[in-house]
């Protein structure tokens, strides 16, 4: 497959992308991936996850997300080479299991194409295997501007999600709070009337007490 068809699959503009760092690893995978992965900087992570989960094949995401490892640790290795860091590494791809396999890797596709396309810094380590061994770089390569701005997108996704995570905390705990309250008034009413009844008896007896004395006084 050439430059040009695999643009052409993947619904992108061959001139004005033609100078974009990520376009040559498009050529390599599925044409409806790359088409989605192209939007990378235009559409938040969780989209990008979501159409390739909603709209392409679980074993084509797969396959791509094969490709994209591979081209990974063709980076990393560069980074290693760039830092001087003369230890060796050994990456090894998580095998994905269970029902959230399919979103799993397509998570796995985006991370390792934003990070193939120099879009963000760091190797993702969330897809490799307890087998791996992975050698930190302490003087990475510094992310593109428009990594910068992924990397922004994507902690406003994630402080979004935790917003609503707490207020759907606060939410239930204020539900909690008024339904205490209410029986706290319930028993307070509860208890009210039982010592009302009480008062009412013990008047009752000190009354026929009286009576009872009276009853038995001499005129």
């Amino acid at each position: 497959m050439d430059m040009q068809y695999c643009k052409m699959a993947a619904g992108v503009d061959i001139e004005s992308d033609m100078s974009r760092n990520y376009m040559p690893i498009l050529q390599d995978i599925d044409g409806q991936v790359a088409q989605i992965l192209a939007d990378c900087e235009s559409r938040p992570r969780g989209d990008i996850v979501e159409s390739l989960v909603d709209d392409v094949d679980a074993d084509v995401v797969i396959e791509a997300r094969n490709v994209l490892f591979r081209a990974a640790q063709s980076r990393y290795d560069e980074q290693l080479d760039t830092a001087g860091i003369d230890e060796q590494a050994r990456l090894c791809i998580k095998t994905r299991k269970g029902d959230k396999a399919r979103t799993a890797n397509a998570r796995d596709v985006s991370d390792l194409f934003l990070y193939v396309a120099e879009l963000t810094g760091s190797f993702p380590r969330e897809v490799l295997s307890c087998n791996s061994k992975y050698v930190e770089i302490h003087d990475p390569i510094l992310p593109t501007a428009g990594a910068s701005a992924q990397e922004h997108l994507k902690d406003l996704v994630c402080i979004q999600r935790k917003l609503s995570e707490l207020t759907e905390v606060c939410s239930v705990q204020k539900r909690r709070i008024d339904e205490l309250e209410h029986e706290l008034k319930a028993t307070k009413v509860a208890k009210d009337t039982e010592v009302q009844q009480i008062n009412h008896r013990l008047d009752s007896i000190i009354e026929g007490m009286k009576e009872h004395v009276r009853a038995h006084i001499p005129p």
